[in-house]
């Protein structure tokens, strides 16, 4: 009986788990949610106050792009700080949005710091509709996959239904980066079946890990990397994304990434390093490059079983995106193609 009825649950779980991968309205709810209650918690706030490199870099964008007299949107306002920095701005009025509660303690710290041009509103942006066009959309929708929060559509929206003609979005440019890596072996994590102690071998569990009838989760493809996890790139860091939100329509062009990379030097491939750059302009920008000064978004690797790479050899690579909001839903494959020197597939 107890084992009839294991069956029937697990076989809810995995039509469950069909529907929701099938319909598009139950996963935006389902993202809505998970996204509202992700920051109803003061500590992802804490965190993202905290990280100086993305407090200076956003302070010096808004003090040198929004000007006196501006209307100003910031899209998913939080405990306000964008907000704040545009009203130090003297524009004209600035509208302060978000649909979870801390938009409260945003109030609170307005109202405390004598800001009197900022209008607070609570509510999704997507039913947000201001008396008048705005000069400047601010937002900081950026997750640790860059398009996991859904920026791309909620930006898109808002770019569509509220920019003046020759309004600006800060920031609206972006570099994505999906680069081979050798980790440091101390600080690598290996599939569970890859793990051999004195003699006492792991591998049997690749097969049911892997398997349908699997009593626990499958592997993670993917994990954060900490400080100090990184030893060095195998490629020449190259972005396999670039765009601007301002030129874009929408965001098809990341469903399905294809592209190659030339290996450059000799090393073990422990995964691919998936990592971003946002950039206001030429001076203004932020990299979380696992070798650049860490900041509250971790890049990640998405792991593979080791591959003993030779300069010289090129990835070729297909990164999927199906849907960028279920990070679970990204998946990618690779073969390696080894160059002889004067052969006519150099040109590949």
């Amino acid at each position: 009986m107890e084992h009839f009825f294991k069956t029937i649950l697990r076989q809810s779980y995995r039509n469950w788990k069909k529907f929701k991968k099938e319909s598009p309205l139950i996963q935006s709810l389902i993202y809505s949610f998970d996204n509202k209650s992700s920051f109803e918690k003061i500590d992802q706030h804490e965190r993202m106050l905290a990280d100086t490199t993305r407090m200076d870099i956003y302070f010096r964008a808004i003090s040198k792009y929004v000007r006196e007299g501006d209307t100003v949107v910031d899209l998913g306002t939080g405990t306000g700080i964008l907000a704040f920095f545009a009203s130090q701005c003297n524009p004209k009025k600035v509208y302060a949005i978000d649909h979870g509660n801390v938009i409260n303690y945003a109030k609170k710290v307005a109202e405390a710091n004598n800001l009197q041009n900022i209008e607070f509103i609570q509510q999704h942006s997507g039913q947000f509709l201001p008396p008048e066009k705005v000069d400047v959309i601010l937002h900081e929708q950026i997750g640790d996959f860059l398009i996991n929060e859904d920026m791309i559509r909620n930006l898109l929206d808002l770019k569509k239904r509220l920019l003046k003609p020759g309004g600006i979005m800060l920031p609206s440019m972006f570099e994505m980066y999906f680069e081979p890596i050798t980790m440091v072996q101390a600080r690598n994590t290996p599939f569970l079946w890859e793990h051999n102690f004195n003699g006492i071998d792991f591998s049997p569990t690749k097969a049911l890990l892997n398997s349908e009838d699997s009593p626990l989760s499958k592997p993670e493809i993917y994990t954060y990397i900490q400080p100090g996890d990184a030893e060095s790139f195998l490629a020449i860091p190259t972005p396999v994304a670039k765009f601007d939100i301002m030129q874009l329509e929408d965001d098809s062009f990341l469903k399905k990434l294809i592209f190659d990379q030339r290996i450059v030097k000799n090393g073990k491939l422990d995964g691919f390093a998936l990592y971003f750059r946002i950039i206001f302009d030429e001076e203004l920008l932020i990299d979380n490059s696992p070798f650049e000064k860490p900041t509250h978004w971790l890049p990640s690797i998405f792991r593979v079983e080791p591959v003993e790479l030779k300069e010289g050899d090129v990835l070729q690579v297909n990164l999927n995106i199906p849907d960028p909001t279920i990070e679970e839903s990204w998946n990618f494959n690779f073969e390696r193609v080894r160059i002889e020197e004067n052969s006519l597939l150099t040109e590949i």
